[in-house]
This record gives structure tokens, sequence and C-alpha cells, in this order.
């Protein structure tokens, strides 16, 4: 028998054709010898399509027994019906496939149809018997079967056996209900895969949020502290927020550790008055730990602008005392988490009567500082140089300087003022700790737009840490900066600061750069010094090639980094079919697989010469 032929001259148009035939077969119901040929793939598995169309399981059964791995997964693919339907029950069950047909089948093929069936499988029955007898044999095996079984049945299972079942099986399983989830913990003693399920998030919280928090709490109260490892997203504490808020708000002791603290106080703006909500918190002891700074912050950027440093100033700095504790003991907890608890209560409370701590008592409190980055730059520039005054150690002085940095933001005015302030002040503090203050200074403004007399005041300090002469001391992030600025400006870059410059990309700056003649300026005197680079390497050892080649790929991640097309630069494909012939001529075995990886788009370019730099790599 000829070979069937497709018509058409694309693949879409030989598609048509097939699918046609098969209609065809299918309609007319014309008899088709069922057996398959050793030389026609098209006609068998037209055959194959066509008994999957008419159910004819006896034939299929032959097919699922062939070692032609096309043919078995063609007819897998295309008879779901075979396992869903329950009139094949008799074939499509744990017996009769494990002792009658795999026997007669491939291995990989019987995988193929079991995994077919874990898949497709949704009847709850027969997947629990196909799970009990797969147990009896592999336990391991048998896990894989549980998420299509019932919740009741899964529930008996979690408790007979809770810390056996793998973490990635349980996570698919808690899915399918919260009773399961809830089943697993209050079982469980495995402490690691109980924590990983519920911080990764086991709620479905837009499905029904009052029951996630009906588990969560009745979870809580059984496990007590094992609960607070739950750890919800901003998705999450939205909907809860959103579509049951009065709850949260009114357990919030409970759930205060659980939310996405950050997400719960923009809605908290909407439901209620932050310091009102901080005023019924701040006596309660188990809630101490939310009046520290890395909490507070987020609750003092949603406050007005006006009221923020106000509210900081009264409870932070000034610390005033709870109304009508005349009585109380300041000194015996001055800067303890309970004082601040006392003084949110107190300040909040508007007391007319109350009166501030001693200045010695005060300035006991450590990292008061911090408060000020919320203050506006004069209140804080006043504040914080009195407490840098009075400041020993240059380490703390140093983190003074970086909030008042933070207060001065991107303002020309007020970041000349702080320059300004340094150079007078703090020129003379030690290198280890200017380098710190001008590496955040320079990671805070965009230097070349600085004015000439603010550059100048930069540049003072960068001579005073000897920038501009030979020293052991390294700043990469000085010699970038002076690179920008003078290129950007047309000025040529003074020789020491080529010297010292380490190649970079400057990757990191182009954001920064706004104008596009901006960027273009810079990537140019990047591809520039680089070129002068390699032009001057000479080659005359092993190790020569090393170094070029790590030139050339400084080159080529210049251009991936600036979004350039190795195409549009000759100089840097001749420089890399220039190394392979040196390694060639003198058959050192230097790797050059890097300069083939740098991107994948550019593989096309140095096709001729992929083998000999990757001869690893596929290139087909």
């Amino acid at each position: 028998m000829a070979p069937l032929v497709l018509e058409g001259d694309t693949l879409g148009q030989k598609h048509q054709h097939y699918n046609k035939l098969v209609k065809e077969a299918v309609s007319n119901k014309q008899a088709i010898e069922l057996t398959l040929s050793e030389e026609d793939d098209i006609q068998n598995l037209l055959k194959i399509d066509v008994a999957c169309e008419t159910r004819n399981v006896d034939f299929l059964l032959e097919v699922l027994k062939s070692e032609d791995l096309l043919y078995v997964s063609r007819a897998i693919k295309n008879c779901k019906w075979l396992i869903t339907d329950k009139q094949y029950i008799h074939i499509v069950n744990p017996e009769y496939l494990h002792t009658q047909l795999s026997p007669e089948m491939t291995s990989k093929a019987f995988n193929k149809l079991m995994l077919s069936i874990r898949l497709n499988l949704k009847d709850e029955d027969r997947v629990e018997a196909f799970y009990k007898f797969t147990a009896e044999r592999n336990r391991k095996a048998s896990y894989k079967w549980l998420q299509q079984c019932s919740v009741t049945f899964i529930e008996n299972e979690l408790k007979q056996q809770p810390n056996d079942i793998p973490l990635q099986i349980l996570r698919r399983l808690v899915e399918k209900s919260l009773s399961i989830f809830e089943a697993f913990i209050t079982t469980s003693s495995h402490f690691y895969i109980r924590y990983q399920l519920m911080k990764d998030n086991v709620f479905r919280a837009s499905i029904d949020p009052e029951n996630d928090l009906d588990a969560l709490e009745a979870m809580g109260s059984r496990m007590n502290s094992a609960s607070v490892g739950v750890s919800l997203s901003p998705r999450a504490t939205t909907i809860f927020m959103t579509r049951c808020p009065n709850r949260i708000l009114d357990k919030f002791e409970f759930y205060s550790k659980k939310l996405h603290l950050p997400t719960f106080i923009k809605h908290l703006k909407e439901k209620e008055d932050i310091k009102t909500f901080l005023l019924k918190h701040a006596q309660n002891e188990k809630m101490k730990w939310l009046f520290s700074y890395e909490h507070m912050k987020h609750f003092i950027k949603q406050m007005s602008k006006e009221s923020k440093f106000e509210f900081v100033k009264k409870i932070y700095i000034d610390k005033e005392p709870f109304k009508g504790q005349e009585d109380h003991k300041q000194d015996s907890e001055p800067c303890g988490m309970m004082g601040y608890g006392r003084a949110v209560k107190c300040s909040l409370s508007n007391s007319k009567n109350s009166t501030s701590m001693s200045s010695s008592q005060s300035t006991c409190s450590q990292n008061i500082y911090q408060w000020y980055k919320f203050a506006p730059f004069d209140v804080a520039f006043t504040d914080l140089k009195k407490l840098i005054r009075t400041e020993s150690s240059p380490s703390v002085r140093n983190l003074m300087l970086q909030v008042l940095l933070s207060c001065a933001g991107r303002n020309m005015t007020h970041v000349r003022t702080v320059l300004k302030y340094y150079q007078e002040q703090h020129i003379n503090e030690p290198f280890k700790f200017k380098i710190q203050f001008v590496k955040t200074f320079l990671s805070k403004t965009n230097t070349h737009e600085f004015d000439t007399e603010t550059w100048g005041l930069l540049n003072q300090l960068f001579q005073s840490m000897e920038v501009y002469v030979n020293s052991e001391n390294s700043m990469p992030s000085c010699i970038k900066s002076i690179i920008i600025r003078h290129v950007i400006r047309g000025e040529p870059v003074p020789e020491i600061i080529n010297t010292k410059f380490t190649f970079d990309t400057l990757k990191q700056y182009q954001n920064r750069l706004k104008k596009q003649e901006e960027k273009d300026a810079v990537f140019t005197y990047l591809y520039d010094y680089m070129v002068a680079k390699n032009d001057n390497q000479k080659i005359t050892t092993q190790s020569e090639l090393g170094d070029a080649i790590g030139l050339c790929e400084n080159l080529l991640n210049l251009l991936k980094d600036w979004k350039k097309e190795l195409k549009n630069y000759p100089f840097v494909i001749k420089t890399v079919k220039n190394l392979l012939t040196v390694k060639q001529e003198y058959s050192w075995n230097t790797p050059m697989a890097s300069l083939y990886n740098v991107n994948k788009s550019w593989r096309k370019v140095m096709f001729n010469e992929s083998i000999s730099l990757c001869p690893t790599e596929g290139v087909c």
C-alpha cells in the first residue's frame, strides 16, 4: 500500500488536509484496516485519530502496547474519554492496569498513561483507589494522587502521617481547602514545614476572607505562638482590610504581626485616624514592639505633612510624660518602649499639664537622631548640628549626617548647605568616616547637575581625600562622579582620574542621565577608553591573551549594558576574531566562551567563530 501523502505546500495546509481525512473517515464510517504499518507514520496516526473519535477501545489498547512512543503518546492524548468515562472503569482501574496492561507496555509508555490518568481523572472515589493501590507498593509515589482525593480522605491521611508528606505536595493540598490546612497544622510536629506553609500564604483570601480569618484565629487559639509564622501578602492584607476591616481592627493585637504593615496602614487611613489608632494601643505591653522606629516609620509616612514632625517630636524627641502621672518615677524607664507608650497617649490626648523630661533624660535615648528624617530641613539642620556637636563617636556623627542628607533630598540649596557645613566642621574626620559620608552623598545626589559653587565645595572635599593624587585609598564612587560631570559638560577628564579609573560600564547611572545626549557622551567616553585599552594590548604570552580577553569582554559588556548592537561596532568584532587567531596560532587552550556568551542575540554575528569560541555550546 502506497504511503499516504498530504496535500498542500505549507505545514498549515497539510494539517488542514489531514484533519479533513479524519472527519471524512469518521462521518462516512469507512472501514479502516486497524493494524499499524511499519513504514507509514501518517497513515498510522490517521488510524489512531479515527479510533479515538469512534472509541475503538480494542485497537487503542493494542496501540498502547506499541514500542513506538509517537503512537502511544497520540493515543493517550486523544482518548481522555477512556480515563474519565465510568463505562471503561473495568480498564482504567489500578488492578487491571498494573497486572494486565503494564506487562505488555514499555515502562515509558506506562508512565505516560499513569500521568495522564492522574491529571485527568476527577472522580474522587476512583482516584482514592489508585492512591491506596500505589501506597501499598510505594508510599512516596502515592502522595501525587492525594490532590484529587476528597477533602475528608485527605484529612484522614494527614492525621495518620502528618510528617511524611513533602512540602511541595502539601502546598497543593492546602489550596484545596482550608480545613486540610487546619488538619495538618494541628497534627504535624514538623515545625519548618508548618512555618513554610503558613508563610507561603495558604489562604485564598479573595474567595472567602471571613472563613480564612476563622481558620487563622482557630489555629492561633490552639497553637499559641506557633501561628505567628503566618505572613500575609500585600494583596491578602488589602482584601482583608477592604472586605472585613472591623474584624482586623478589633483584633489587631492578634493580627498585627501577620499583616503586611505598610499596606495595612494605607487602608487604616480610610477607616480610622492614625493617631487615634496608636493611642488605643499605646498602653498595651504586648504591643510595645509597634512603637519602634522600623514599624512606626510606616505610620508616620501616612500622616499629613504638617503633623508628621509634630507627632515625632512630642513622642520620640521630647518624650512628654503621660498626663496624671506626676508621681511616676520618670527615671525608672526614661527610654523604654512603655515610656514611648505613655508619651504616645499623652501627646495624642493633647495634654496641657504635661511637662517635658529633663534634657539629660531625653538625650539618653539611643538613636534619637533617626526621627529627624521626618523633620523639615531647617529644623533637622538646627537640631542635628547640636546633637553632632555633643556626640563623641565619629560613626554616630556620620549616621546623623546621613539623616541630614535624607532631609536635604534633591533640593540644591539644602544640599549646598550640608556640603558647606561638612567642609567647615568635619573636613578633618578620619578618612573611613569621610568616605562613608561621601558615598552616601553621591548616592543621593546627581553631581553632574550641580552648579559651580556646589561642585566647588564637593571638589574641595575630594581634594582633602587625595582623589586627585596617587594614593592607596580606593575611591571608585568619587572617580565615577568626576568622570560623568566632566564628560557631560564637555570638559577633558583629568589624566590622574583616567589613570585611577577601574573600568565600569556605569549602567547604574543611566537612569540619572535625563537627556539622550548626556547618555551618548558617557557611552562614547567609555567606548573610546576601552578601545584605547584594547589597541595598546600586546600579546606574547598566554597570560597576556587572558588579559586581552578580559578587556574584550568588558567592551562587549559595555555594548550590552548600553543596549547597543554588536553589528554596528566592527572594531569589537575584529578584536574577537584577532584574539581567536592568536589563540589558534599558538595552540593555546585559553577559554574564550565568555565572549560568546555575553549576549545570546549576538551569537549569529559570531556564527563562523562559534565552534572555536565555545566548542561545547550547541550552535544549530
